[in-house]
């Protein structure tokens, strides 16, 4: 997007632009197996049961058996997305993740000093990078057994891929295992012709209000923080990390800069202030990892984290973190 096209929006955000807050990001249409494209088989596994729903929001459920002698399965689900009020369509995984993870705590015999579940991202190979997601194992105790539970979440035609297996925890099954599985689900389930909505900038008010601080010269900033995240969202896959944040919050800075140059300055703002600090030390990437980072980002060899602590321990005081400017991306709704 031009910058001369977001100081537009920036000399036109005096006030905050009306909000859907309140409206939860509910895709109500419901996931039916006619519309799929099923394969029979996949790497060692064949088709099982099929089951649809009769409640639209839980979608249908797929299962593939292991062709060999075993009493290994996977399932597959394809769902309709929810999101509770003043979440993002990045959190859509992130809240997947949690409210697995939940039930998963429910399932459990004995949850006190079970390990935490590994969480990180997988792109399926041979697919677009919208297919990439939050791939996680955990283990569960069952009626006096653990099992090694392995998921992946993703996002399909604007409906969640849940792909699930579990096995006995005494078996040789390690995660590479469960990778090329996810694989061969991943190419062998298709939604035969469902298009993907077109992408939107959902504003609240409240939330943006205090990320400006009280300062309509902000609002620009943080707008222009939102579409960039939305545009690179839209080019590459729905999980954020670390280069989208740091491209959006750079964009933020440009802007604020911007307005500072212009007729509408000065612009006070501690926040933006003591990131301009952090840039131009060279310790924006550190900075976002720390502050912004998400589980499955990982850990990133290039990231100077001792020496970012050093620094900011001296140099950053009183410093107010902002995650969530009050720009949420959505789908737009249907016409």
């Amino acid at each position: 997007m031009q910058a001369a096209s977001l100081l537009f929006l920036a000399s036109c955000a005096s006030a905050p632009p009306k909000s859907n807050e309140g409206d939860a990001l509910n895709l109500a249409e419901p996931v039916r197996l006619d519309e799929l494209e099923i394969a029979d088989t996949f790497g060692d596994f064949g088709l099982g049961d099929l089951f649809e729903y009769d409640e639209a929001g839980l979608g249908v459920q797929i299962r593939y058996l292991d062709k060999a002698p075993s009493d290994r399965y996977v399932d597959v689900y394809v769902y309709p997305i929810h999101l509770p009020d003043g979440l993002s369509l990045a959190d859509v995984l992130e809240f997947e993740q949690y409210s697995l993870d939940r039930n998963l705590m429910q399932a459990w015999d004995e949850p006190q000093g079970r390990p935490a579940a590994l969480i990180r991202r997988y792109q399926p190979r041979s697919q677009d990078p919208s297919a990439a997601g939050l791939l996680s194992a955990r283990t569960v105790a069952r009626e006096g057994r653990d099992y090694r539970t392995h998921t992946f979440l993703s996002i399909m035609n604007d409906a969640i891929l849940k792909v699930r297996m579990s096995v006995d925890s005494s078996q040789d099954f390690p995660l590479e295992a469960f990778e090329r599985i996810v694989d061969g689900v991943s190419a062998a389930i298709r939604f035969r012709d469902r298009p993907t909505r077109e992408l939107s900038i959902v504003i609240t008010p409240v939330a943006l209000e205090v990320a400006s601080q009280g300062q309509s010269c902000m609002l620009g900033a943080w707008l222009g923080y939102g579409m960039q995240l939305t545009a690179e969202l839209g080019e590459q896959h729905y999980l954020n990390d670390l280069e989208r944040e740091l491209s959006a919050r750079r964009m933020a800075m440009h802007l604020w800069n911007v307005v500072n140059e212009s007729d509408q300055g000065p612009c006070e703002s501690n926040y933006m202030t003591q990131l301009e600090l952090v840039a131009s030390a060279g310790f924006l990437a550190e900075h976002v990892f720390h502050y912004y980072g998400r589980p499955y980002w990982g850990m990133t060899e290039d990231l100077r984290l001792e020496e970012y602590f050093d620094w900011a321990r001296d140099q950053l005081r009183d410093y107010t973190p902002i995650p969530s400017p009050g720009i949420l991306i959505r789908w737009k709704e249907p016409e």
